[in-house]
C-alpha cells in the first residue's frame, strides 16, 4: 500500500434531501433548502461486505467469544482499507 492517506469519510450511499433540514452529524448543507445525508462511509460498507464473506465462509462454533468477534471486526477493516486503496 502507498503511504498516502485513505479517505475513510466518503459516503457509501449519499442521499439528497430537499426541504427544511438542520445540518448536523452525517448531514452536509448543499443549498439554502437542501442537505446531503452521508449515511454509511465507504469504509464501513466495505468492512461489512468483508465481514459477511468471512462469516459465510468460515466454520464457527456454536459459542462466540469477544476475542473472536474482535479479530473478525479488525480483519474486516483491514480488507476495507485495502479495497479503498485499490480504488485510487
Amino acid at each position: 500500500m502507498s503511504e498516502s492517506k485513505i479517505d475513510i469519510s466518503e459516503p457509501a450511499f449519499p442521499t439528497e434531501v430537499v426541504g427544511s433540514t438542520e445540518p448536523g452529524r452525517n448531514w452536509h448543507q448543499t443549498g439554502p433548502n437542501s442537505a446531503q445525508f452521508h449515511g454509511l462511509t465507504m469504509r464501513d460498507y466495505f468492512a461489512a461486505k468483508a465481514m459477511h464473506g468471512m462469516l459465510a465462509s468460515t466454520y464457527l462454533r456454536d459459542e462466540y467469544d469477544v476475542t473472536l468477534a474482535n479479530e473478525f471486526a479488525a480483519n474486516a477493516y483491514v480488507f476495507a482499507d485495502a479495497m479503498l486503496e485499490a480504488r485510487k
